[in-house]
């Protein structure tokens, strides 16, 4: 391995390159300076540190405004919902007069239809008449052109 200091020394690559030592001071002469110096922050850490804290307070920021947004989407919501028990009411009548409107234009329709049928047949006996007077007209004339 190494010498007697390098014994119970390690490192790990933590996250962003920065590399983290860990040290393990065990046995006879440790001390508690070196205690104390052992759990002092570095720069790297600090910065670690102040990295993360701010990524938190934007994570928190964030979900405040999630927050926010679903809690308009569930006063809309509930709006909508009542909104839409308003004019259920409205809705049901409303069906029940074009139910009944529909049957009296049906009611209507079948009427006109027999109408324009009886119509139809007398214009038709009325045209009937009128071709027979013009044949009539026509069998005259040329009988007395070959008489």
């Amino acid at each position: 391995m190494g010498t007697a200091q390098d014994k119970g020394k390690s490192s790990v690559l933590g996250l962003h390159g920065i590399e983290i030592k860990i040290d393990s001071i065990t046995g006879e002469g440790a001390s508690m300076s070196q205690d104390a110096s052992y759990y002092e922050h570095t720069e790297e850490s600090r910065q670690f540190k102040s990295e993360f804290e701010l990524a938190k307070i934007r994570q928190d920021k964030d979900l405040d405004e999630i927050s926010k947004g679903v809690d308009t989407l569930r006063n809309l919501a509930g709006d909508m919902g009542e909104e839409v028990s308003k004019q259920e009411g409205v809705i049901s009548t409303m069906e029940v007069q074009v139910d009944a409107v529909n049957s009296e234009i049906r009611s209507v329709n079948a009427r006109l239809k027999q109408t324009l049928t009886s119509v139809r047949s007398s214009r038709d006996l009325c045209m009937d008449v009128t071709l027979i007077c013009i044949l009539l007209g026509i069998g005259a004339y040329i009988y007395n052109q070959l008489k």
